[in-house]
């Protein structure tokens, strides 16, 4: 039966809700994505990504509202909450870098969770390097970044690879995204303006298979910003904001395209459902490749051959020797007869036809490692400032590559 109770609330202009009903609405469309999807497994551990703003308040929110239900209803994970602290990607002053965690540790006590801080420099972390240069790195990375689309980019991507370090650090399976549909929405439109179209079905997927070993969840997905921000005004839930300083100015794309999408969705209510339902038809092929530094489809076009090469730097010694042995790894794994010896890299007997190993100076990675965004952000930044999992990853795709062309003539392709 019909609510007689006063609408507190109207949705997409005719759907009018009473607070309670609203509340009941909100949580119940929550649990259903997860239980319709079987998304999560009876009492996984799963990693919980949480910036403090309106989205992953809501989802931390609604998280502990389920682990305290009662039996028949209650959500059954293991939840890992983990922060990442991006007050030196911003410059925040330390007295501000402070009050921001102490609000951080407040809403993990609401919720009765405990959150994790990673710092945004994990993604610079080497054991190579003396400690504090992961600080350093990340600043010069950011600060070689010419336009504010090249850096929100590159700080997208660094928070992409400490949420997969730290769920592979504590066993977790899958992590839980505060995406909203308007959030995919508008990374939808930026994505193909930014050339990462062939990433679009994973970034706006409920379920992100586009990983081997991690599978990222999006269970606000079909919750636009105007409902969570009826939730958070309702449940008294207060978002982390940075100061007014500490905002990056400057025209980016995500930027641009975040205006245009709340400007049409002011007039027009199903903007959101529109492009969300529109870009869920897109199929681009998928080779199983991913690019070194987003973690994105590796694109290979034949455009994408056209492209001019990265901007070629001498060594630096930001990326250690150790790393790059790491990032080349010897074919004692899977050996290439190539060499007099023709075995795997440790006797001589490699030849170069497949090994890195004691090739010379160390260099930066080629292009072939990357989609085609992140060679774009690359020619707008310096690639000699690339964190070492990229430069790892990229050289282990181009190695891969060169194994499977020497091979090429012996295998046999699926019709």
């Amino acid at each position: 039966l019909k609510c007689p109770a006063a609408a507190a609330v109207l949705l997409r202009g005719y759907d009018g809700y009473c607070r309670p009903c609203f509340t009941r609405y909100y949580t119940h469309k929550f649990r259903s994505q997860l239980g319709k999807t079987r998304a999560i497994e009876w009492d996984e551990r799963v990693l919980v990504a949480f910036s403090g703003g309106p989205a992953s308040r809501t989802l931390l929110h609604l998280i502990h509202l389920g682990l305290t239900e009662a039996h028949q209803s209650r959500l059954r994970l293991e939840p890992v909450v983990v922060h990442i602290d991006e007050s030196v990607a911003h410059g925040l002053s330390a007295g501000d870098a402070a009050r921001l965690l102490e609000q951080v540790t407040q809403a993990g006590a609401r919720a009765a969770l405990e959150i994790e801080v990673v710092p945004l420099s994990a993604a610079f972390a080497d054991p190579a390097l003396p400690d504090g240069q992961a600080e350093a790195r990340l600043r010069t990375a950011l600060a070689a970044a010419r336009t504010p689309t090249a850096r929100s980019d590159l700080l997208e991507s660094l928070r992409k690879h400490v949420l997969l370090d730290a769920a592979r650090r504590a066993g977790c399976r899958k992590i839980l995204l505060a995406d909203a549909g308007s959030r995919l929405a508008i990374r939808a439109l930026s994505m193909v303006s930014l050339g990462r179209g062939a990433s679009i079905p994973d970034a706006i997927a409920f379920i992100d298979r586009g990983l081997a070993d991690i599978e990222l969840i999006r269970p606000l997905r079909e919750f636009s910003f105007r409902e969570i921000g009826f939730f958070n005004t309702f449940e008294r839930i207060d978002p982390i904001l940075l100061p007014l300083a500490a905002i990056p100015g400057g025209a980016s794309i995500p930027g641009l395209t975040a205006a245009f999408i709340a400007g049409l969705e002011a007039d027009f209510a199903s903007t959101i459902n529109t492009v969300c339902r529109t870009v869920e038809k897109i199929v681009c092929p998928d080779s199983g490749e991913r690019c070194a530094l987003c973690k994105g489809r590796l694109d290979t076009h034949t455009a994408l051959q056209a492209q001019p090469p990265l901007p070629q730097v001498a060594a630096s010694p930001q990326v250690p020797a150790a790393a790059a042995t790491e990032a080349a790894p010897c074919a004692s794994a899977a050996p290439v007869a190539s060499g007099p010896g023709g075995g795997g890299c440790g006797n001589g007997g490699c030849g170069g036809g497949g090994c890195s190993a004691g090739a010379g100076p160390v260099r930066p990675p080629r292009k072939e490692g990357f989609c085609y965004a992140c060679r774009v952000t690359l020619r707008e930044t310096d690639p000699a400032t690339l964190p070492p999992f990229a430069v790892q990853a990229a050289t282990r795709v181009v190695e891969r590559s060169r194994m499977r062309a020497a091979i090429a003539d012996f295998l046999i392709e699926d019709e």
